[in-house]
């Protein structure tokens, strides 16, 4: 005879999709996923083991079997004065370094528009003329020869110096 596991309560304080709820339900029999993304009822926050949140909090005693708090972005600040940081029995995570590939792309976007003057390009371009100097001023430019400095060495910076590598950059990271 097996034994059955207690159960997993995980309250989710968003609005997510019901195909997303049902594929965590279905990662083990034992779990079971409310979602509210108004009022959250006392048995809810009484019941939560696991909570997925933005910015929704239990109040100190509210949540007694709390022990996991997933925050749903990457900082922490707007989180940070809530009691739940300073209860040494809840683990906090974040969503630290999800966007790190888009906004590593997105730096190396700008790196290359304004390496190539595509701001100043479009500037004329609204203008509908070219200027007469065009060749000096849009002149093809190599970034293996140029230096990037990065401030902070988190996974968006990691991202970003393995780019800039990439286009043979000199990366210094601090």
């Amino acid at each position: 005879m097996s034994e059955t596991a207690e159960p997993l309560n995980i309250l989710i304080a968003m609005d997510f999709s019901d195909e997303i709820l049902n594929e965590i339900q279905s990662l083990a029999p034992n779990i079971h996923v409310a979602r509210h993304t108004r009022d959250i009822p006392e048995n809810a926050w009484k019941e939560a083991e696991i909570l997925y949140t933005g910015n929704r909090f239990p109040q100190p005693g509210q949540a007694p079997n709390l022990r996991w708090v997933q925050l749903h972005s990457a900082g922490v600040n707007h989180a940070m004065q809530h009691d739940i940081f300073h209860d040494e029995n809840i683990t906090v995570t974040s969503a630290s370094g999800i966007h790190a590939t888009q906004i590593a792309n997105y730096c190396m976007m700008m790196i290359l528009a304004f390496q190539f003057q595509l701001p100043r390009m479009m500037v004329y371009q609204r203008q509908s003329k070219w200027p007469e100097k065009q060749y000096e001023i849009f002149r093809p430019v190599d970034l293996n020869k140029k230096t990037v400095g990065i401030v902070g060495y988190g996974s968006i910076a990691r991202e970003l110096a393995r780019l800039a590598d990439s286009f043979g950059m000199t990366v210094l990271a601090s």
